[in-house]
């Protein structure tokens, strides 16, 4: 499979954490129940089996699978870099607004 030499070059590069794995699940027609072998379940069950030949290990897939996923996926309340200041057009944004005048 061509994805998955391309991937083990990547993750030769160190770019284990930034890479996450996935399909078109919108079209049907990978779908497993319409008989489409290439969907979610090949993802996670017998692509693993591509992966280890390739000498990908469990840690870095699971970093793909589950860590960057996560980090991905969660979310945070933005924040500012140290040493940055608030300016006026940020502080009019950020400020609470009185509902009774909007």
């Amino acid at each position: 499979m061509r994805s998955s030499s391309l991937l083990a070059t990547q993750l030769e590069r160190g770019f284990v954490k930034q890479l996450m794995l996935g399909t078109d699940g919108a079209r049907r027609t990978l779908w497993s129940v319409h008989g489409h072998p290439f969907g979610l379940a090949f993802l996670a069950d017998r692509y693993r089996s591509v992966l280890e030949a390739l000498d990908i290990d469990h840690d870095m897939q699971n970093t793909m699978f589950v860590t960057n996923p996560s980090r991905l996926l969660t979310l945070h309340k933005p924040t500012r870099a140290a040493g940055t200041t608030t300016t006026k057009v940020d502080q009019r944004r950020l400020a609470p607004r009185n509902r009774e005048t909007v």
